[in-house]
Formats: C-alpha cells, structure tokens, sequence
C-alpha cells in the first residue's frame, strides 16, 4: 500500500514538473492569438467583448467568460503564458477531483493506472498546457464527473447546480461541451445520477444570467450568431466523419496523437537533424497506432455484457458498477453529441470526456491484475512509464506549440522555414505580451493575418 502511494506521488510530481515545463515554453499560433487578442482587450483596452471565438458553425461562441478567461490573468502577469497557466492549474484541478472518485473505487493499483493513462497521457498533457478555449474542457469533465459521484444514491442541490453550470459555461467556452449535455441528460434517464430540480433551475438561471450580455451584443451584430452551413445530424449521414468521432474515442487512452503534435523539429533553424527529426517522427506514430490495439481489446470486454450497463440503476449501486455505468452513459452522450454534430467531428469534440474514455483501459487492465491471469513485473511498468514520459519530453522539446521559432531569414518575404506567423500589421497587443520573439512574428506588406476581432476594428 505504502509503495503504491509512492508510485503515485512520483507520477505525479513527474506530470507536475513536465506540463509546467511545457506550459513555460508554449507558443501561440492563430486560435490561441484571437484568444490573447480577447483577453488583451479586456486587461489593456478595458473593453470586456461579450462573444468567444469563431465557431464551426459560424459566427461566435456566446458569452464573456473567454474574455475573462484570458484577461484577469494578464492583469496579474502581462505575459501570454499567463493565460495558459491558468489552463494549466484547471487541468491539475480536474485531475485530483477525478482522483478522488477514482481511487476509493478502484483501489490503489487502479488508481495508479488511471495517473498514468490520464494524467500523463500525452492527450491531455499537451493540451492543457496550451491556451486553448477546447483545453479548459478537461476540468469541466473532472467536475461534472464529481458532481455525478456526489448525485449517485441522492438529490443534491449542489452538485446538480454545479453539473448545470459545467455544461452551460462549458458551452461558453466550446461547443464540445455538448457531450457534457447529452451524457447528463442520459445519466438522468437511466437512474446513474439523482436530480435535484431546485439545484438544476438555479444553475440554469446563473447560465441565462451569464449570456444576457451576449444576447445584447447579438441584437447589436446579428452577425455575431453561430448559423453557418450544414444539418443536424449530417455526421451519420455521411457516416465518416462519425466513425471518425467513434475512432477518437479509441485513440485518446493512446499514443495515436493528432499529426501536427508528432511534426518534431529537434533542432530548430538547422537542417542537420532533418533526417533524424523525420525517422522519429514516423517511429512515434506507428508506436501510436500500435497502441490503439489496447483500447480496442479493453473496449469490446467493457461492452460485451451491455444488459448490465443498459438496465436502469439500482436504489443503492455498488460504485464499481456505477462506475461502470457512469462510463457506459457518458460514453454514449458523446456519440449522440458527435452524431447530431452539424459539423464534421474533429478531435477536440471528445476533451471534456477523455476521462471517461481512459476507464475501460483502466477497468480491464486492473481487472487482469486482480484475476492474476497477467503479473506484470516492475520492469515492464517502468518501460510504461518510461515511454509515456519520453514521448511528453520529446513534445515538451520539438512539438510546434513548444519549440523554438529558429531564427528568421533575412530575404525578400522575411519568412522563416519554420513555424512563423506572418502578420499583416503590427499591433500594441504583440509588444504589451512580448510575442514576437517568442512566436516568430515578421510583419509583411501583403498576405499576413490578423486576430479576428483586430480585422473587424480595421473594417
């Protein structure tokens, strides 16, 4: 027992010490500028802009809360890794309320798998140490699988006001939030979780509250108004962008990360490493896919006794079998919310579930361990581990949203090889942040970009 607590406690200091690490070289590309430029606006401008970032579906996500997200931060620190940091502190936040569920149901060898197929999953590491409007999601899943633990046997204020807000202010901050919204709509149908209907009526008039502003803004710029093409629905029509959505859910207990996260640079600005940069890169993402064949073995064993997961809860459910459940309806809310997606599915959709994603894994390795039909010596968990932390330090290292820009050519376009932001106009947010060394920006005559809400005052 002593033993496995120190396991832990060494996973995750580990996980501590690298994402911070990844959170202090982070860079900032064009989503994570128009969230800055948000933010900027608020803490510099004094103007607190009541609509987020671009939508899929067209115009802008509703209410403030991106702004203030992103602008109390750089009140404190005026630096872009302010922000970020604050994402950073969510993540660990939405981790240790999930350690809490899971180890009392699990036990301490459970527990010290779910550190290392969620807290260090490369997933989740990357991501909550970028700014990102998607990376916030990650505690809201943490939260509103708290609130689902606290509303397992009982009707409880809180905890129901407080799932009503993750998925409210969720949705605020990205439209992945409505796997949240479909889940608990299902844990509720299906008895995993007790309503209590005051808590849920108060949650919803703070989430009306919030976006008051937004409806006004609305009034103001129609335009403002999420409505761009396509139909509920459209995913299962075209059936591969769903299967796509399916496929993520098998992809994020693993290391089949998104492609631009493997495009390595080990040294920035030199060609030398070219070759080596290229041969590494193909290695990690074979090692990805070959680890998908885990969750998909862990997968069909969590679905082959569907009847036991289907059927409504007990009064007074064991928690392993709530836990079970609680998975099971998650699991299904955000395949309905990729189903009825207007939009194609893209992997950020899944980032307030990957905690649910991760316990089938979880479920049938510890399962093996307690059967004893697998004893897995400590050298084979340290190579696991091992290789969960190197593939972090190499992202940590040479991954876009962490390297090093490289220096900048000095030719006719002043363009860099690598990963440079071409801007069309010089602006005061790019110096009060001190971004342009950081990022790589160059000024250029004609073909550069701007944040979005800079473009619309240039208008």
């Amino acid at each position: 027992m002593g033993s496995d607590r120190a396991v832990w406690w060494v996973l995750f200091v580990a996980g501590l010490a690298l994402s911070l690490l990844m959170v202090s070289r982070t860079r900032f590309d064009g989503d994570q500028f128009n969230m800055l430029a948000r933010g900027w606006s608020l803490a510099f401008a004094g103007e607190w802009l009541q609509y987020g970032m671009p939508t899929s579906a067209g115009g802008m996500s509703p209410g403030g809360l991106q702004s203030l997200l992103v602008g109390l931060p750089l009140m404190v620190w005026a630096d872009g890794r302010a922000p970020a940091l604050l994402v950073w502190l969510m993540g660990v936040a939405g981790y240790l309320l999930l350690d809490r569920l899971i180890g009392p149901v699990l036990g301490p060898r459970g527990r010290l798998l779910f550190a290392l197929l969620y807290w260090l999953n490369p997933w989740r590491m990357h991501y909550t140490s970028i700014l990102w409007n998607s990376s916030c999601l990650f505690f809201f899943g943490g939260l509103h699988a708290a609130c689902a633990s606290r509303m397992r046997v009982e009707r409880r204020f809180w905890p129901s006001l407080l799932m009503v807000l993750c998925v409210g202010l969720g949705l605020e901050l990205h439209t992945a939030a409505l796997a949240l919204a479909f889940a608990s709509i299902l844990l509720w149908w299906r008895g995993v979780i007790k309503v209590d209907w005051w808590g849920v009526t108060a949650g919803s008039v703070l989430v009306i509250a919030s976006i008051i502003p937004w409806m006004a803004a609305v009034a103001a710029r129609p335009e403002l108004l999420p409505g761009g093409p396509g139909f509920p629905f459209r995913n299962l029509v075209l059936v591969q962008p769903f299967l796509r959505g399916v496929m993520y859910l098998l992809r994020y207990p693993s290391l089949a990360l998104p492609g631009r996260v493997y495009e390595l640079d080990l040294a920035p600005g030199s060609s030398i490493d070219d070759a080596a940069s290229s041969a590494l890169q193909i290695i990690l993402v074979v090692l990805g896919w070959i680890t998908v064949l885990l969750p998909v073995v862990a997968y069909r064993r969590f679905l082959k006794a569907p009847h036991l997961l289907w059927r409504r809860q007990h009064p007074t459910p064991g928690r392993r079998l709530w836990l079970r459940q609680y998975a099971f309806w998650t699991l299904a809310g955000a395949v309905a919310a990729f189903a009825i997606s207007p939009t194609s599915v893209m992997f950020w959709q899944g980032f307030p579930i990957i905690h649910v994603a991760v316990l089938p894994v979880v479920l049938f390795v510890e399962a093996l361990l307690r059967s004893r039909r697998v004893v897995p010596g400590r050298r084979v968990a340290a190579i696991a581990i091992a290789v969960v932390l190197a593939v972090n330090g190499l992202i940590c290292w040479a991954s876009p949203m962490f390297r090093a820009p490289g220096p900048l050519r000095a030719d006719a376009t002043g363009s860099e090889a690598k990963f440079v932001r071409r801007l069309s106009a010089d602006h005061p947010m790019f110096h009060d942040l001190d971004l342009h060394e950081r990022c790589g920006l160059v000024v250029v005559d004609q073909g550069g970009w701007m944040p979005d809400i800079f473009r619309v005052v240039e208008k």
